[in-house]
């Protein structure tokens, strides 16, 4: 059996200090990993309640894109548009009919104007005058 060889006091002492810098330096590793650890928790955490927040809005969006599909898939387009057509036509024909009544009242008011005219122009010439017993009625 081999007997292990002699280490000094020195030797000893300074294996000793390297193993003790060596433990320091694992320890600070080990805290530091530690440290890591707890950030990338911290931040996952983040993360998992940023995700539930953009569910529940997508999930609102995609329920309130369902209501509106199913309004717009329950409406009955083709007799919506035929009923507005219909309205519009109404109105176009309505429309037209004011106009026509309005000319023809125009060239009434036209008419009057010009016989008004007429028996002004009448009424003030000297025969006219004459038999009014000289007084012009304007």
């Amino acid at each position: 059996v081999e007997t292990p060889p002699e280490i000094s006091a020195a030797d000893a002492s300074e294996a000793l200090a390297t193993l003790r810098r060596q433990l320091q330096d694992m320890s600070q590793q080990v805290r530091s990993a530690v440290e890591d650890a707890n950030d990338v928790r911290a931040r996952l955490s983040a993360q998992e309640e940023q995700f539930k927040m953009l569910r529940a809005s997508a999930d609102a969006r995609d329920n309130h894109v369902r209501l509106l599909s199913e309004k717009v898939g329950a409406g009955d387009w083709p007799s919506k548009f035929d009923a507005l057509r219909q309205a519009v036509q109404r109105e176009a024909e309505g429309h037209a009919a004011r106009e026509e009544r309005l000319e023809l009242i125009a060239r009434k008011v036209a008419a009057q104007e010009s016989a008004y005219e007429q028996l002004r122009d009448e009424l003030a010439s000297p025969e006219a005058i004459g038999r009014m017993g000289r007084t012009a009625p304007f």
